[in-house]
């Protein structure tokens, strides 16, 4: 099942993001997704890989970021197509959010496009700041646990109103799908948006598509042009 929301950003290739929760044992249903569905990048977050295990994907290039305390928990990752030329770039340091990031020249512009993941905790402005720091187009997205309705969310919470406060003093744009890609496995909780992106210095239209098809309690989200 795919559902769709239409925001603006660069003219890119088809990528999509992941909240893996987990993604050891899911490589083969999401390399089955990336080629039935013509993906060339893959941000991921909650890898929960720790530093002695690997992750290979064939004919994809993995560049990863694993929990800074070798705990299996959190961890971000880029899955790039072997037909994309990219390079890793080294990302500042921040506190409240793992990121792992890449760039790629499209057809008109270089871009920079990152995994992230902040978890439940307090999402610091600055921390934004640095990932966005570039004048080149820039774009991440994952899992930042930040709620709130202008970009979909059911809810909103503290982070949520953090982050479009900020958003707007620093011009740049916070976007999800149209439609819950969350599911809490409890029914005290309703589904939700926890997956966004996070762009700067981009434009031209771009549709999250909500898909359903592979193992977690996130659904993936497909941006196309």
């Amino acid at each position: 099942m795919v559902k769709k929301s239409t925001v603006m950003a660069a003219k890119t290739k088809k990528n999509s993001m992941w909240n893996a929760n987990s993604i050891q044992k899911k490589t083969d249903e999401l390399l089955h997704l990336m080629e039935s569905k013509d993906v060339n990048v893959a941000p991921i977050s909650e890898t929960h890989l720790q530093i002695n295990q690997e992750l290979n994907i064939a004919n994809y290039r993995v560049t990863r970021t694993d929990h800074s305390t070798g705990a299996k928990e959190g961890g971000t990752a880029m899955i790039v197509s072997t037909k994309v030329k990219h390079n890793e770039i080294a990302l500042p340091p921040v506190g409240s959010i793992e990121a792992t990031g890449i760039q790629i020249q499209t057809s008109s512009l270089p871009l920079r496009l990152a995994a992230a993941y902040s978890p439940p905790s307090q999402l610091g402005p600055s921390d934004i700041d640095a990932l966005l720091d570039s004048s080149i187009s820039t774009l991440f997205g994952g899992d930042l646990n930040a709620k709130h309705q202008c970009w979909n969310s059911q809810t909103a919470n503290s982070k949520g109103y953090a982050l479009l406060a900020h958003s707007r003093k620093k011009d740049f744009v916070v976007a999800g799908p149209t439609h819950p890609m969350h599911y809490p496995g409890t029914a005290r909780q309703k589904p939700d948006i926890l997956d966004i992106v996070v762009m700067k210095n981009l434009s031209q239209s771009m549709e999250l598509e909500t898909i359903t098809t592979l193992t977690s309690d996130h659904n993936l989200v497909l941006r196309q042009n």
